[in-house]
């Protein structure tokens, strides 16, 4: 009964969190709705694609140049839906980091299309 209780309770901690802990979303963003173009670069809209990119190389630009090379690019996933970022359950922040997993930036009302 022990065991049963406890693979029970392993086999729903990972839907738990999912469920009640969204920032734990960006471990798969995919399944968020979100499509991840390559390892590293994430958005809900493909079409601002070129956009995301670019702000996301001048980011790695500067960082580079004020820090040092980066070693491993951080995973960035740009919403431009309100729906999208509230998926991750991040509030009324504009961008948030999330441990070591990722950065999700809010496009909403912040960034005109360029």
């Amino acid at each position: 009964m022990l065991k049963r209780l406890l693979l029970v309770v392993l086999l729903c901690t990972p839907v738990a969190a999912w469920a009640f802990f969204k920032p734990v979303r960006i471990v798969a963003p995919e399944l968020a709705g979100v499509s991840c173009i390559d390892g590293s670069l994430c958005i809900d809209d493909v079409s601002r694609y070129e956009q995301a990119s670019r702000l996301y190389d001048e980011a790695l630009n500067f960082v580079g140049s004020s820090l040092g090379s980066i070693e491993n690019k951080p995973r960035v996933i740009f919403c431009s839906s309100d729906a999208c970022f509230q998926s991750f359950g991040l509030g009324k922040r504009s961008a948030a980091t999330i441990g070591t997993f990722g950065i999700v930036i809010s496009f909403v009302g912040r960034v005109s299309a360029a």
